[in-house]
């Protein structure tokens, strides 16, 4: 729907008399989804963005905006910085969960977080990647004041926020990450839609963005679930600018993590973690509490399935509390390997007490949906 027909729908609910005594008042209402996606956008967007946003009444606690593309509303990015999503303050600051699809460039994102000190669970869409990482690293060193305020500050703080989850826009996931602080994350799941080679140099670390956003947020020791994916194979064939074998070391400082997944992204080099090398301050050994973990696709760019490095992996790790591993690969002719990953599965129930299946790929749309839910 366009912005002027929801405000005018909402209006209309503002000022009708409810008939049912059941019927809870506008002004009651605890959850709100407007959705102003749209193919056949006319108009401005500046002729219409008052009317939806200044009508949530300030008993919503739940909300869900998608916003129009930024090619159906805007000629420029200007037009874009111009618009506004006028929610008031105090509805925001109300919030705790908020659902947003939004390509239009961090700025809008910020404003909205600002306000929204009660935040416990925020997901996060970007549009399409050309759009989104075009304005995203535009945004990177944007005069405005406010920017530079969340820049100077670490990020914006979401004290109570245990839940996130990002979505699409190229390498958007990993570049939001910069914009906040979580001290009481449990749930983090980033999801790419592919890698980009326009601005490859600017885009981080994978790796080192997420070290640098837990070391930031201080939530090192509450993260309980990680998932970590690429939407297509390309992941997989990216760089080392995704997994990489600091990456070991990194999940190592999670000493709460219970459920790791990685999906369509390179794991070979994360198993050639050193583990001499990793210091634990608080000797809680290496993922003490994990329960699962699962790998899927992750050794696409590699000419043969073998998971003996795996298994050497795992040793190094040591016996931990039981654990159940799933690893998924589209295998040609899985029968050939049936024997060595029965050896394998054997050797890790005795040796340290995890369960180990390989599926061959056909579930991976599946297990890909399944895990968006969040246990929290």
């Amino acid at each position: 729907m366009y912005p002027r027909c929801i405000g005018n729908t909402m209006q209309s609910f503002q000022v009708a008399e409810s008939g049912s005594p059941s019927r809870r008042p506008w002004n009651q209402i605890q959850q709100l989804e407007l959705r102003m996606h749209t193919e056949c956008w006319q108009g401005s967007w500046e002729s219409s963005w008052e009317l939806p946003f200044r009508l949530i009444p300030p008993s919503v606690t739940s909300l869900v905006i998608c916003l129009p593309h930024y090619r159906d509303v805007f000629d420029s990015e200007m037009e874009c910085q111009r618009a506004k999503i006028d929610i008031a303050p105090a509805v925001l600051g109300q919030l705790t969960s908020l659902v947003l699809v939004c390509e239009w460039g961090p700025r809008h994102i910020v404003t909205l977080l600002q306000h929204c000190s009660n935040l416990e669970t925020f997901r996060l869409e970007f549009g399409h990647t050309s759009y989104a990482d075009k304005l995203l690293l535009n945004e990177l060193d944007n005069s405005d004041p406010m920017i530079r305020r969340v820049q100077v500050e670490g990020g914006i703080q979401l004290p109570k926020l245990h839940t996130l989850q990002v979505y699409d826009g190229g390498e958007s996931p990993i570049l939001f990450l910069q914009w906040i602080k979580t001290p009481a994350l449990r749930f983090l799941d980033l999801e790419t839609t592919g890698w980009s080679g326009a601005h490859e140099s600017i885009y981080p670390n994978w790796t080192e963005a997420l070290d640098d956003f837990v070391t930031r947020s201080g939530c090192a020791r509450s993260i309980q679930y990680l998932r970590l994916a690429s939407h297509s194979r390309s992941g997989c064939h990216g760089s080392q600018r995704s997994l990489n074998e600091k990456t070991g070391p990194f999940l190592s400082s999670l000493s709460s993590l219970k459920y790791l997944t990685i999906t369509h992204l390179p794991i070979v080099p994360v198993l050639l973690t050193d583990f001499q090398n990793i210091e634990d301050p608080w000797n809680h050994g290496w993922l003490p509490q994990l329960q699962f973990l699962q790998f899927l696709h992750c050794w696409e760019r590699y000419p043969s399935l073998n998971f003996d490095q795996l298994l050497i992996w795992l040793r190094k790790r040591g016996r931990q509390a039981p654990c159940w591993i799933n690893v998924e690969e589209y295998v040609d002719d899985i029968k050939k390997a049936e024997n060595h990953l029965r050896t394998i599965a054997e050797l890790l129930r005795v040796e340290l007490g995890i369960s180990f299946c390989v599926s061959p790929g056909s579930q991976v749309r599946f297990a890909q949906s399944f895990i968006r839910s969040s246990p929290f």
